[in-house]
């Protein structure tokens, strides 16, 4: 399937990630958790304006933090990029909170897309040995965003970072929400196409608590409503 981009602004990304040393326990990533929800949309380069760039494009920040304690990242671990992701790449689908081998990550990932609507699935264990994985679905509507002009106007979809309350240093999994769209926009979510998920999660119902025909997302958190703080 395909879908015309129009010829001013393709499809693009904004992620940011955050490394944690030390970590023991989930709440132990709460620090950088909260750094990026209060930063998402004003440290460079994601402060940049969705601007005319070709399908593909990525504006991303990562940074590490030294300890779990530390409330703001240490300015030598900070990267950043804006420009195209490599040739045949697949772009990062999910927004998740990690945790384990002594160690943490966050990330938050946002979508510029031509299409109103795609699918949210959420991913953690209910269980230690992870019975069930894909746990719920719904479908987001994104925010109107830039105009390309008469009927092309683009749609932001923000994916927030899953709560700690999903998170267990003794589950396999680590909890996300992943983006499932209704297109593979050019290979850019060759992975990740939501007709494909359906057909997954219908062959594997013992491991597939996600609805293949889904109601729309809540408000803030997709799955419980509000965002996390």
């Amino acid at each position: 399937m395909s879908t015309f981009l129009g010829p001013c602004m393709g499809v693009q990304q904004k992620s940011a990630s955050a490394g944690v040393i030390g970590v023991s326990g989930c709440g132990d990533i709460a620090n950088a958790v909260a750094w990026i929800n209060a930063n998402f949309s004003s440290v460079s380069p994601l402060s940049l304006a969705w601007a005319n760039n070709p399908s593909g494009w990525q504006y991303n920040w990562s940074g590490s933090f030294d300890t779990p304690s530390d409330t703001t990242p240490d300015p030598d671990g900070i990267s950043t990029y804006s420009g195209l992701i490599p040739g045949g790449s697949e772009y990062t689908t999910a927004s998740y909170y990690a945790v384990g081998d002594g160690g943490g990550s966050a990330v938050r990932v946002a979508f510029l897309l031509p299409d109103p609507t795609a699918q949210i699935v959420g991913v953690w264990c209910s269980d230690a040995e992870c019975a069930i994985l894909w746990q719920q679905s719904c479908v987001m509507t994104g925010v109107a965003g830039p105009s390309c002009g008469v009927s092309q106007t683009r749609y932001v979809f923000d994916i927030p970072i899953p709560d700690s309350s999903l998170c267990n240093t003794e589950y396999p999994y680590s909890p996300g929400y992943l983006i499932y769209p209704n297109s593979t926009y050019g290979g850019l979510f060759e992975d990740n196409l939501w007709s494909a998920f359906v057909t997954a999660c219908e062959a594997s119902p013992a491991t597939c608590a996600a609805s293949t025909s889904p109601g729309p997302c809540l408000s803030g958190d997709p799955f419980f409503g509000d965002p996390p703080p």
